[in-house]
């Protein structure tokens, strides 16, 4: 079984489940792929330690559309990097059909209409200490 996980916003609001789960299904031989935005850094490396995650592979919508030639690519006054939001929108379902992943599990709905080979879960995670999705960024104009 290959799962794809979300980081901020699924992962991050119950890492004690998620942990055990991905710990778990690598146990038995399965895969863990983490998904996000935000490029890969030693700051996301170290929150997914922190919170005790095993995984396969990490995959970044920024650092695969960095390595993509003739995708304009800015950052927003936070300095996070955006493309298009179609681009945007499409690279975690774009990713799971050439990972053949089974299913990936993340809090925004429209990746899910990209996912073709894919089943896509929309999560709300609210774990037992009550922290709760909370709207994200909308991207700049």
């Amino acid at each position: 079984m290959k799962i794809g996980l979300d980081l901020h916003h699924v992962i991050d609001h119950d890492p004690k489940f998620f942990s055990k789960l991905s710990a778990a299904v690598i146990a038995a031989g399965g895969e863990i792929h983490i998904l996000t935005g935000s490029e890969i850094s030693e700051k996301i490396i170290s929150e997914l330690k922190n919170y005790g995650m095993v995984w396969t592979k990490l995959f970044s919508i920024a650092d695969y559309y960095k390595a993509q030639p003739g995708v304009k690519m800015w950052r927003d006054k936070e300095g996070r990097p955006w493309v298009s939001d179609l681009e945007w929108n499409c690279a975690k379902g774009l990713y799971a059909e050439q990972e053949g992943l089974d299913i990936v599990l993340d809090d925004t709905p429209i990746y899910g209409e990209y996912m073709k080979d894919t089943s896509y879960a929309i999560c709300k995670v609210v774990n037992k200490s009550g922290i709760e999705h909370r709207p994200k960024a909308k991207m700049p104009p």
